[in-house]
């Protein structure tokens, strides 16, 4: 296996829900263990519509989809990519 990175993986899961996100992770429960956070905060990411993650939760996610070969966009983060600046 010369040359090959046993430990990368394709992104096969490309979510774009919130609940889409709870789900990978095993569900509202795991991600509350995941987060160290109650049932009912997790629930509230979820289960209004239009609700985003709080941005401290980013990167515990992140690393966790990423190691089931899946991601999300930082929208669902209130949180927005940084954009090229245009030439005036």
């Amino acid at each position: 296996m010369v040359g090959k990175n046993p430990t990368s993986r394709v992104l096969t899961m490309h979510l774009r829900t919130a609940q889409a996100v709870v789900d990978a992770l095993g569900g509202l429960d795991a991600v509350c263990k995941l987060l160290n956070a109650t049932k009912k905060q997790a629930w509230n990411w979820v289960g209004r519509k239009g609700t985003k993650f709080p941005a401290h939760t980013y990167v515990a996610m992140q690393r966790a989809l990423k190691r089931r070969g899946a991601s999300a966009p930082a929208r669902l983060w209130a949180m927005t990519a940084i954009e090229k600046k245009r030439a005036a």
